[in-house]
């Protein structure tokens, strides 16, 4: 995902859905917006540096325990327990989206364990820990098979050549002065955010 700034025109013609940040989040949204409409869709992106998907570790989580805490001390236990399956779910398509298409990406799917001496109100899985390797016998937690790990830069790569394989657009190392420019461009089409935290870009795309 990466900040957008350049001043050339975009040539591209017929775009239905222009995505600023060609990181995760950007190419996954490029993929759903291409399987369920089939409407042609442009990433344009500043470059593979200023991804923030590189500096994930190639962590596969759906998230903390801290982070499901969090989800149900501020949304509540019904809209709380659905973001986080939301996470999940995302956690599992990435996945699916690796083994099915044998990306190669270094992929380990280990899964992960969650041990704590606490039981959080509304565990989604629980288990006794309790003779697992004689430790932890009075802790609690969850497994998470669909947790694993890779390599974030092959997995961009990767993805990157399958949507251009399925006719999706790309144009890196572009600047633009203003999102109006974006919009003026493509005034019919939609725009969408998905730049890292650090761009000044963020939170700016309607």
């Amino acid at each position: 995902m990466g900040l957008l700034v350049s001043s050339l025109v975009i040539k591209y013609k017929n775009i239905e859905n222009v995505i600023v940040g060609s990181g995760i989040t950007g190419l996954s949204l490029a993929y759903w917006i291409y399987t369920l409409t089939g409407q042609t869709v442009l990433i344009i992106d500043q470059g593979k540096e200023t991804r923030a998907s590189r500096l994930n570790a190639g962590f596969l989580t759906s998230g903390s325990l801290s982070f499901y805490n969090y989800l149900i001390s501020e949304f509540g236990v019904k809209q709380g327990k659905c973001l986080w399956n939301i996470a999940k779910k995302n956690t599992s398509n990435i996945l699916s989206l690796i083994e099915d298409c044998s990306f190669d990406v270094d992929l380990k799917k280990a899964g992960s364990y969650s041990f704590l001496n606490y039981k959080p109100k509304h565990l989604p899985i629980s288990f006794s820990t309790k003779n697992i390797d004689g430790l932890f016998n009075d802790y609690e937690g969850f497994y998470d098979e669909d947790e694993a790990s890779f390599n974030p830069s092959k997995f961009n790569e990767e993805f990157q050549l399958f949507l251009i394989q399925k006719g999706i657009v790309f144009k890196q190392n572009f600047k633009v002065d203003s999102i109006d420019f974006i919009k003026k461009q493509y005034p019919s089409a939609r725009i969408f955010d998905a730049t890292n935290s650090s761009s000044l870009l963020n939170g700016k795309l309607k």
